[in-house]
């Protein structure tokens, strides 16, 4: 949910407890409950305090930075394509060393070693 979008920050009687208070969103209302009365009017305020500052923010004309830039197509392509050589490279070597080693005769694993333990 954005603090943007919060339309209120209230109190919520209907549960019958006090430390019961909602936040009302166009879509939504959210009903929360604190351990006390007390962190209740404190998480209501602090709520109430970001969501002047999100509003305000939006209001003041400020625009929000991104966390990723887009990267434009090309750029896309460009990567996507030496994803593919590395790995199409790394592919050709482990199956030339896997011949050149005898593995594929022995389904890709290392013989086992019949000689006793070293001297």
């Amino acid at each position: 949910y954005s603090m943007k979008a919060c339309l209120a920050v209230q109190t919520d009687g209907s549960k019958g407890h006090t430390s019961c208070f909602q936040i009302v969103f166009p879509q939504d209302v959210l009903c929360l409950r604190a351990e006390t009365e007390e962190k209740a009017h404190e998480w209501m305020e602090a709520l109430k305090s970001v969501m002047k500052s999100a509003k305000s923010s939006v209001q003041s004309g400020q625009v929000p930075l991104r966390n990723k830039p887009h990267r434009d197509q090309q750029t896309k392509e460009q990567q996507k394509s030496k994803r593919q050589s590395v790995t199409t490279s790394f592919l050709g070597i482990l199956t030339t060393l896997a011949v050149e080693k005898g593995l594929t005769a022995q389904s890709f694993r290392c013989a086992e070693e019949k000689r006793g333990p070293p001297p």
